[in-house]
């Protein structure tokens, strides 16, 4: 299958701190990550490729739109932004780990950088929270003894 994104930079850049002229380019590899690391673990991976399936064919609708853009897509948007933040400020140049900067810019300290990290993890964490509570209610859980649940049918309560 070819790799969809289940998030746009559009949504990225209105949603969030990074303004619009960053590369989307730099967006990509966090996106791809974030969407296998947190949130194929969750959905499992029937019902990623269903939400791919239909976002790539432009038939998302009813509940999978809703899981997608109340749950899935805000979740992603932290997961994204707690791996990209330090890729925005540095990146690997000819073997060399450098530091990224613009004319008109100062860099800021490693120290606010670890606070911009720790609250995208806050934020990440709250969304996931969210999405599994969303599943819970609306899915079939097929094994609850797991610490990261699974949700191999996406069955919902009528």
């Amino acid at each position: 299958m070819a790799e969809v994104l289940l998030i746009s930079e559009n949504y990225i850049k209105k949603y969030s701190t990074i303004n619009g002229s960053v590369d989307p380019n730099l967006l990509y590899p966090s996106i791809y990550l974030a969407q296998d690391k947190w949130i194929t673990p969750f959905l499992g991976t029937d019902l990623m490729n269903k939400l791919k399936d239909d976002v790539a064919a432009g038939t998302i609708s009813g509940d999978y739109q809703t899981l997608l853009e109340d749950y899935v897509q805000k979740m992603l948007l932290w997961w994204v932004l707690l791996d990209v933040t330090p890729n925005l400020c540095y990146r690997m140049d000819n073997g060399t780990l450098v530091q990224r900067q613009s004319e008109d810019t100062v860099p800021i300290s490693d120290a606010v950088m670890k606070d911009m990290i720790d609250r995208a993890r806050q934020n990440a964490e709250h969304y996931t929270t969210r999405l599994v509570d969303y599943l819970d209610r609306k899915s079939t859980r097929l094994n609850s003894s797991h610490l990261v649940i699974s949700y191999a049918v996406f069955c919902l309560k009528k």
